[in-house]
């Protein structure tokens, strides 16, 4: 996709441009004969294609056969004798005994043997979240913290918790930050804007996933930056309740976005997990921006109650983390169906595979097309990891084609922007003026204002077609390993702060290869493969699997992290906190 490249005043003036006729309806046609919207209606007219309105695909015989087979796995229960190194204190399942970042088992195995505490370790995260925003500059990765009294009192009862070895599970007590789109009872859901939250006011329940970690023990720490609406990659956020979060490896790049906050503060060591939202690459975006782990699961697999429904057809929630291992642990923690979300009624039991099974002849599909498109130093540190897999584990690497990816693109940016415009609608027309938004939100629904029913429809036959397209690929092949994204995270532009940025042409290079996940509803993963040596900027791997076969994913990332040395995996960020230290 294509178009100016705007940041600064001059960006506001063409927000208002985009909103007031008759400028509004020549830029937005201008903007959607250019990027070639119009090709959706038209391959869509010439074939005889059912619109599919939502990816769920009902799993077979076989995925319910082996999810039984699994269905009693004991992960979330925390065991010492077998989750913990008697030797060094540390969690057994880290690739690295010795890694930078402390994995929620580590949390377990510390508090189980009296080495640090739920309450010493939760001043330590408040401590650090109110530091990293006195850094030059500040991180921006957090808008709203819990309330401190009710964080103690929870904090005090896990501790009770862990002494009287009645610990609910290896969650219990461990700290977890949650994106800004996602209900946390007693504080806003501000949706990275200044004020949709002041208009719904403070929320009275826990979204579905938040409530099932809370259930566990976890303690609930804070609400994380992200861009504004989840509409953007950059997570340059104009917003003054949020700013633009800084990427802990190198303050001077972006974080990716949207689930910016949710990234940074993982990758900065402060929580070993924080759960993120995806409609376009908004988890494995900044994960590989940020070097963290991020797992987008299969369409409707973690339920979404309690989020804003911004684009309930593309939208999932995930986990954020610095280990494979516990991306598995909150995959576990978080998805099975809820009896408010009837899409999620229709799923096997979620499992994870036990840690040594054999990935001996598992099939990676490669489409060396797709791949090559990335830059050189993303593609090579890929190529690397991916034989690795091959020589190591016993991987056998197959050629694909996906076809009319571009076509899939536009169908996804239609789909997304109607969603989103839809359900952003009655706060642009009813509580305050657009202007109090960024100038990029602004254009965009501008422009997803001026979309059709006719495009709408057109883009789920797109759906439809790309559904039967990855299914018969999917016959032939385990998973399909991509960058997770083309570059590395990019230098944050001056002045882009107090406007925002508009920058088509990197948001669409940034988004090549995510949009299958979203609008075909497949899992995909993206772990930390290596790094750039001029900026430290991480670069990603992304795996993606059939539908409901998270298992798999889970099992390459981890298999990943063991047979690529942490130190060439990971530069250690520049801004790097430890909340297990000195707890007691």
């Amino acid at each position: 996709l294509t178009g100016p490249k705007v940041q600064g005043p001059a960006f506001n003036v063409l927000a208002t441009l985009f909103e007031v006729f008759p400028t509004k309806q020549i830029l937005t046609r201008f903007f959607y004969r250019q990027n070639g919207l119009h090709t959706v209606n038209q391959f869509a007219d010439a074939r005889s294609l059912a619109p599919t309105f939502y990816p769920l695909v009902l799993p077979t015989e076989e995925q319910k056969t082996e999810s039984a087979k699994y269905s009693l796995n004991k992960a979330l229960n925390f065991n010492a004798k077998r989750d913990c190194d008697s030797k060094t204190g540390r969690s057994k399942h880290n690739a690295v005994p010795n890694s930078l970042y402390n994995s929620v088992t580590d949390y377990a195995c510390q508090y189980s043997q009296g080495k640090a505490t739920p309450t010493g370790v939760l001043k330590n995260v408040i401590n650090a979240i109110k530091d990293s925003d006195k850094q030059n500059p500040p991180l921006k990765i957090v808008n709203e913290l819990a309330a401190e009294d009710e964080l103690l009192k929870a904090a005090k009862a896990s501790e009770a918790r862990w002494k009287s070895g009645t610990a609910l599970s290896v969650f219990d007590g461990v700290p977890v930050a949650v994106k800004d789109e996602t209900d946390v009872a007693g504080m806003y859901t501000h949706f990275g804007t200044p004020h949709m939250g002041m208009a719904r006011g403070v929320v009275a329940e826990d979204a579905t996933i938040v409530a099932r970690l809370r259930g566990l023990g976890a303690l609930i720490v804070a609400h994380t930056n992200m861009h504004q609406t989840g509409t953007g990659t950059t997570g340059i956020n104009p917003s003054p309740l949020h700013g633009t979060c800084r990427n802990p490896h190198n303050s001077s790049l972006i974080t990716g976005g949207s689930s910016s906050g949710s990234a940074a503060i993982v990758a900065a060591g402060i929580v070993p997990l924080a759960l993120g939202a995806d409609g376009g690459g908004s988890i494995r975006i900044p994960a590989t921006f940020c070097g963290t782990v991020g797992l987008k699961a299969t369409w409707s697999r973690i339920p979404e109650t309690g989020l804003v429904p911004a684009c309930p057809s593309v939208g999932h929630a995930g986990p954020m983390t610095a280990h494979a291992y516990d991306a598995a642990l909150s995959y576990l923690a978080i998805a099975g169906p809820d009896p408010l979300d009837h899409h999620s009624q229709h799923q096997p039991v979620p499992f994870i595979l036990p840690e040594d099974a054999s990935l001996k002849d598992v099939k990676i599909g490669i489409f060396d097309a797709w791949n090559d498109a990335a830059d050189a130093t993303v593609r090579t540190a890929c190529q690397s990891a991916i034989q690795k897999l091959l020589s190591t584990e016993g991987m056998k690497a197959h050629k694909i084609v996906l076809p009319r990816l571009g076509i899939l693109q536009r169908a996804h940016g239609i789909t997304i922007l109607s969603e989103m415009w839809n359900n952003a609608k009655p706060f642009f027309q009813s509580f305050y003026d657009s202007s109090q938004f960024g100038a990029d939100i602004r254009v965009l629904m501008s422009i997803a204002s001026s979309l059709t029913s006719g495009d709408y429809l057109s883009a789920q036959k797109v759906r439809t077609f790309a559904l039967d397209a990855i299914e018969e690929v999917f016959e032939k092949v385990d998973v399909i390993i991509t960058p997770g994204t083309p570059l590395v995270a990019a230098p944050i532009p001056e002045g882009s702060e107090l406007y925002g940025l508009s920058d088509v042409e990197l948001t669409s290079k940034i988004m090549l290869y995510v949009i299958p996940g979203n609008m075909l509803g497949v899992p995909g993963i993206s772990v930390p493969v290596g790094f750039d040596k001029a900026t430290g900027a991480p670069i990603g791997l992304q795996i993606m699997a059939k539908h409901w076969n998270e298992a798999v994913l889970l099992r390459v990332a981890a298999a990943l992290e063991a047979i690529i040395p942490e130190k060439d995996r990971l530069h250690k960020p520049q801004h790097l906190y430890n909340p297990l230290k000195r707890t007691k």
